[in-house]
């Protein structure tokens, strides 16, 4: 990334320590202006500020960040329909026996809600 790159996108927070790196991957990757929807999975060791460092990078740039914490599969779905509709100020209607949420057409408007 160069400098005038970097210069476009959020200043990392005094209370990420360290993780310049780490910071400026994160922004290159939030920061994409490239159309569509994107996915980015991180792994790593645990208790080593993954979830903080993630958390900090979707604030800064006014994202959405869902922690997919072990958890039954209908309770998981209803968690991130829950927290996806209180990021983008829209209610998300669950359809289907048993918790089942219809994916296709949920994904369909999850990623038109980005260009929105």
């Amino acid at each position: 990334m160069s400098p005038s790159d970097s210069a476009a996108h959020p200043v990392k927070p005094g209370q990420v320590f360290d993780r310049e790196t780490e910071w400026a991957d994160l922004m290159g990757f939030a920061c994409d202006p490239c159309p569509g929807a994107t996915l980015g999975l991180v792994s790593g060791q645990q208790r080593q500020g993954k979830t903080f460092l993630l958390e900090a990078v979707a604030k800064a740039v006014g994202g959405f960040y869902f922690d997919g914490q072990a958890a039954a599969e209908a309770e998981t779905l209803h968690r991130l329909a829950a927290r996806f509709g209180e990021h983008t100020e829209r209610r998300i209607h669950h359809a289907g026996g048993a918790g089942r949420m219809p994916w296709t057409p949920c994904w369909s408007w999850a990623t038109s809600a980005r260009s929105s």
